[in-house]
């Protein structure tokens, strides 16, 4: 698995760093999933012990100015990774939400992406394109969603 090389492991503790964030200026927790077996979603989000979300997180090595300017405002997904949060979504009936760290100046935009109720609250549109494989490298050709990052709550690290 990705997550036991030690790219992965930067990467997991960058994403780590992000979601610590989250969590002291709103009061949730995220519980992730088991990072050496690959998942739909990345985890949990709750709040008083109880789930009030799923979510997927990412860190790239980009600034948030970059998100807004060289990439259109968006986040690009994996397609299949987005369905299957809509299906657990609607299984669930709690909340999708993304959590994207921007590296270059330590933020962190957080967004809904869906509601509980399968009620879409991002745009995005859909795209064949070659893509970093995995967080070690590679490329491949697979369906991308490009989705809307516009009017994400945004937060910055503080923490070393």
């Amino acid at each position: 698995m990705d997550a036991i090389t030690p790219k992965g492991r930067e990467a997991l503790e960058q994403s780590e760093r992000a979601l610590r964030t989250v969590e002291s200026k709103t009061g949730t927790e995220f519980v992730k999933f088991d990072d050496t077996v690959a998942s739909t979603v990345d985890g949990v989000v709750c709040r008083d012990g109880i789930i009030v979300a799923i979510y997927e997180v990412k860190s790239r090595k980009c600034s948030s100015e970059e998100i807004r300017t060289r990439f259109g405002n968006r986040w690009l997904l994996s397609y299949n990774k987005l369905q299957s949060a809509y299906s657990l979504t609607s299984c669930l009936k709690v909340p999708f939400v993304g959590v994207l760290h921007c590296q270059v100046d330590d933020v962190v935009m957080v967004k809904k992406f869906w509601e509980g109720d399968g009620k879409l609250l991002s745009r995005w549109y859909v795209d064949e394109t070659w893509t970093q494989m995995t967080v070690n490298g590679g490329q491949i050709e697979r369906t991308n969603a490009y989705i809307e990052m516009s009017g994400a709550i945004q937060y910055v690290i503080t923490d070393p």
